[in-house]
C-alpha cells in the first residue's frame, strides 16, 4: 500500500471502481485477494491457495509470460476486453493486468493480478461497433447504388444518342423529298407547265401549305435535336 494512505481508503476506491486483485507467490499460488473476485473470475469459492490460471483461465496459455514477469524480463502483461458470459444477463467485459509484486527490499516475490469491470464501457464500445458496421453496410449499399445509377445513366445517354441520331436522320430524309415536292408544286402554281384550272390550283395551294408546315416541323425537330445534343447554344 502507499505509505501514509489509509488502506481502507484505497480499498474503498478499488471497490468503487469495481477493481479486484490477486497476489500470488512465485509458484502462482494465490496468497491474497480483494474485491468481487468471484463474479469477475471463472469460478466461485475461496481462491486462497489456488493456482492463478485456474481462476483466470485466460492465463493458462500465458504461463511462460507470467514466468518472464517473475524473472524481471517483462514489466507487465495486459489483456483487454476479456468477456465473461453470464447466461441470459449482459456479459461482463474485463481488463486484466499482471505485474510484479515486490517485497520491502524491491525483490520480485510474486505477481499482482488486477481485474477491472469495464462492462459499461464495453457495452458502449459494442454499440459503437454495431453502429460502425451499420454505417459501413449503408456506405457499401450506397456505393453499389451509385454504380447502378452510373450504369443506368450511361445506358440512358446511349439511348438519347440513338434517339437523336434517328430524329436527325429521319428529318433529313424527309426534308429532301419535301423540298422536291414543294418545288414542283410551286412550278405548277406558277404555270410553268401551262395554265391550271381553278380547282386543281386550289388543291395544289393546299398541298403547298401542307408541305411548308411539314418543312417547318422537320426543321424544328432538327433544331431541337441539335440543342439537346449540345451542338447549338440558345442565346437568351
Amino acid at each position: 500500500m502507499t505509505e501514509g494512505m489509509d488502506p481502507g481508503v484505497i480499498r474503498a476506491v478499488l471497490q468503487d471502481r469495481e477493481i479486484a486483485y490477486f497476489v500470488t507467490d512465485c509458484a502462482l499460488k494465490i496468497v491474497e485477494s480483494f474485491g468481487a473476485t468471484e463474479p469477475l473470475c471463472a469460478r466461485g469459492g475461496s481462491c486462497l491457495g489456488g493456482y492463478l490460471p485456474d481462476w483466470v483461465p485466460e492465463l493458462l496459455s500465458c504461463e511462460e509470460t507470467l514466468r518472464s514477469i517473475l524473472a524481471g524480463e517483462l514489466p507487465r502483461f495486459e489483456l483487454n476486453w476479456v468477456n465473461r458470459d453470464r447466461g441470459e444477463e449482459q456479459p461482463l467485459y474485463l481488463t486484466m493486468v499482471t505485474m510484479p509484486w515486490c517485497d520491502a527490499n524491491g525483490k520480485i516475490c510474486g505477481l499482482l493480478h488486477v481485474i477491472q469491470d469495464i462492462t459499461e464501457v464495453g457495452i458502449i464500445d459494442q454499440q459503437l461497433s454495431h453502429q460502425r458496421n451499420e454505417l459501413s453496410l449503408l456506405k457499401a449499399q450506397l456505393e453499389q447504388q451509385n454504380h447502378v445509377l452510373a450504369a443506368a445513366n450511361v445506358e440512358l445517354q446511349h439511348l438519347a444518342d440513338l434517339k437523336a441520331q434517328f430524329v436527325m436522320m429521319t428529318a433529313h430524309e424527309l426534308r429532301t423529298p419535301l423540298t422536291a415536292i414543294r418545288g414542283y408544286v410551286e412550278m405548277l402554281l406558277d404555270d410553268d407547265f401551262g395554265p391550271l384550272p381553278a380547282e386543281p390550283r386550289e388543291a395544289l395551294t393546299l398541298v403547298s401549305q401542307s408541305v411548308s408546315r411539314l418543312q417547318m416541323i422537320t426543321e424544328a425537330l432538327m433544331d431541337a435535336t441539335r440543342i439537346e445534343t449540345g451542338r447549338v447554344e440558345l442565346l437568351l
